[in-house]
């Protein structure tokens, strides 16, 4: 008795949007189990929100003005911890050669570039959670009553952030000089991040609240045309 074959069917390929999920959590995988990655982020904002509490602290202010420099000390120490976090998240997937792995299988550069600004974000806004938590703590600032409005910034700030961040590390990532060009090419870009932070923080701990504030608005067009660019120009960062 003969048996017919039964017919084969082409695996199904997976549809986009569960193409990111698993690049997104490949992406958390990689920087949270890694020496470098989330406990390295965790102690340089620690590291760092103390030693600007220290400064600021032996410098005998008065609380008002404590106030006035605390959003200039939360998003300093901000930008500080994430430089080299993000340089060491773009940088595993070269390393281990992940990211030609990647192309092989003919992911979508925007998907590569959009799954790894997710994951860093996520992990900047905690570290920038960590170091408004320590500064408040150390310097005695009563964060309770704006959490809401802080959250919002730090998670603004983090897409932007690490969308710029992401597209510089990945085209300086051959460069000798990674760890000095980066900050030297990040810094003055992410000027409309870190004056719109700035300004929103402050509106937050002693103005009227950055629901009405027109830094809002700035920040969240930056965050677009950060998050945009990097999409459009991510397949050619990684192509050189």
């Amino acid at each position: 008795m003969s048996t017919s074959p039964s017919p084969c069917f082409p695996p199904r390929k997976p549809s986009p949007g569960r193409i990111w999920y698993i690049l997104v959590q490949k992406d958390i995988s990689l920087m949270l189990f890694s020496r470098e990655g989330a406990t390295g982020l965790v102690t340089l904002s620690l590291m760092n929100a103390t030693i600007l509490a220290i400064g600021t602290t032996s410098a005998m202010l008065i609380r008002e003005h404590i106030l006035r420099i605390a959003p200039a000390l939360l998003v300093a120490s901000f930008i500080f911890s994430i430089l080299t976090f993000v340089e060491h998240g773009c940088a595993v997937d070269y390393r281990e050669r992940a990211i030609d792995a990647l192309r092989v299988m003919g992911i979508p550069p925007a998907s590569l570039f959009l799954a790894k600004v997710c994951a860093i974000s996520l992990f900047i806004a905690g570290g920038a959670m960590v170091s408004a938590s320590t500064l408040s703590l150390l310097l005695d600032l009563s964060l309770f009553k704006v959490w809401d409005q802080l959250l919002v910034c730090a998670s603004l700030l983090s897409i932007g952030f690490s969308s710029l961040l992401v597209l510089l590390s990945t085209i300086t990532i051959s460069a000798r000089l990674q760890g000095i060009i980066l900050p030297l090419l990040a810094i003055p870009l992410s000027f409309p991040l870190t004056l719109s932070g700035i300004e929103l923080t402050l509106e937050s701990l002693v103005g009227g609240g950055i629901w009405q504030s027109p830094w809002l608005p700035l920040l969240i067009i930056a965050d677009v045309v950060y998050l945009v660019g990097g999409i459009n120009l991510f397949e050619f960062a990684v192509k050189s």
